[in-house]
């Protein structure tokens, strides 16, 4: 086979692409055709695809290395199963019942008064009185009446009263305990305190003894309450309890003079006055 070398100068020669093939021991192609589709065989060679295995044709087509992975053994638990009892012999406690609430106390004796059971004392001119709404209903921890009330029995029954006995009974008492005296007195004797007192004494000692046995909130009710009846009103008792009286206790006031007498406070102080008081 000869080779043509160009001359110095000249731009080398390449051979036809019809006869390259013959030249140089290639199978001949008329000019340049459609790339080779993977996999198919060219010029009698079969051409694996990238990333498969060699193909034998008694072995079958080739499989890709990808396509799938080795078979591998199942997996086992490291952890052994939950036994059925967390520890031999233990039992599950008991589910406990719901307590029942205690029962309430017998309602209250007035007629047209909620019950309200446990209900906190209030506050009144700096002292502790009993709540107005749970009056029948009333004790004091640690104090027992009886005693005070059987006293005041025997000084008021019979010819004459014992004013002494009253005074040194009924002056130590505070609002809180008088009021528990007052319903012992009722549930023991079957009266009013206060209307037993009103049968024994007369003028300003009927008046301080009464004080006493209502209270300093029941006190001024019954204040409020005379001011404005019959003809004329008493502005004077109206203007010591009404002005210069902290918002707290005047609504204290209200409830209880509502709770007494079944009345409104405001609107009997307004028909009572005039345009100019």
């Amino acid at each position: 086979m000869s080779y043509y070398q160009p001359y110095y100068g000249a731009n080398p020669s390449y051979p036809d692409a019809t006869t390259a093939g013959s030249t140089f021991g290639l199978p001949s192609t008329s000019g340049y055709g459609p790339p080779p589709i993977p996999g198919q065989p060219i010029g009698g060679a079969y051409q694996p695809q990238y990333g498969s295995l060699p193909y034998h044709p008694s072995q079958g087509p080739p499989q890709s290395v990808y396509s799938s992975q080795p078979d591998l053994p199942p997996q086992t638990s490291y952890y052994p199963p939950p036994p059925t009892h967390p520890h031999p012999g233990y039992t599950a406690p008991p589910v406990p019942h719901p307590q029942q609430p205690p029962p309430l106390p017998n309602a209250s004796t007035y007629p047209g008064t909620p019950h309200v059971p446990h209900a906190p004392p209030s506050w009144y001119l700096g002292t502790e009185v009993p709540n107005i709404f749970v009056l029948a209903d009333f004790i004091v921890p640690g104090y027992n009446p009886a005693g005070d009330a059987e006293k005041i029995r025997n000084a008021t029954k019979g010819f004459g009263t014992h004013d002494d006995v009253l005074i040194s009974t009924l002056a130590p008492l505070s609002a809180m305990k008088m009021q528990a005296v007052a319903n012992r007195f009722l549930a023991a004797y079957g009266l009013q305190l206060v209307d037993v007192l009103d049968k024994e004494s007369r003028f300003n000692f009927n008046w301080c003894l009464r004080a006493l046995a209502m209270g300093p909130l029941g006190w001024d009710v019954w204040l409020l309450r005379e001011a404005m009846q019959g003809i004329g009103t008493k502005e004077k008792i109206l203007t010591e309890l009404l002005l210069a009286r902290p918002m707290s206790e005047i609504r204290l006031l209200i409830s209880a003079y509502q709770h007494f007498t079944g009345r409104q406070l405001i609107q009997d102080v307004q028909n009572d006055l005039s345009m100019k008081t």
